[in-house]
């Protein structure tokens, strides 16, 4: 009887492992799956923007006169992946509670990647570029 009891314990170990290395092995996938969604979204509102004048491939000390702000257009594009991301995916996590895990990895990796992106191709947009 004792065996058994020993051997049903070790099973049961064994199993809790594979358990949690599937958990952990899953929740890398969808992290990362967030982040490949991020960089996507972000090269999808780089290439959906309007092009701006050219005065602002000029950097803004070197500017001559003041530009009039971009285009409200320009800023609702940067600004969809993120309402759509955030905004479904809070919809699932309260509907769903199942959802909760997959949501909270997915949007860590979204907020990892998307504002660096993001903050780095709307300054060089809007405040110019120059390797000086």
């Amino acid at each position: 009887m004792a065996d058994n009891d020993q051997a049903d314990v070790a099973r049961l170990h064994r199993w809790w492992i594979v358990r949690h290395i599937v958990i952990v092995v899953l929740q890398a996938m969808v992290f990362v799956g967030g982040c490949v969604l991020a960089f996507y979204s972000a090269v999808w509102a780089l290439r959906t923007t309007p092009d701006l004048p050219v005065a602002y491939a000029v950097p803004a000390r070197e500017r001559a006169g003041e530009l009039p702000g971009p285009p409200i257009m320009y800023w609702l594009i940067w600004a969809l992946p993120p309402t759509l991301i955030y905004g479904i995916g809070g919809i699932m996590f309260w509907r769903w509670k199942a959802s909760r895990w997959i949501v909270g990895f997915l949007w860590a990796g979204f907020t990892v990647i998307f504002p660096i992106i993001a903050l780095l191709w709307i300054g060089m947009d809007v405040g110019g570029f120059s390797p000086s």
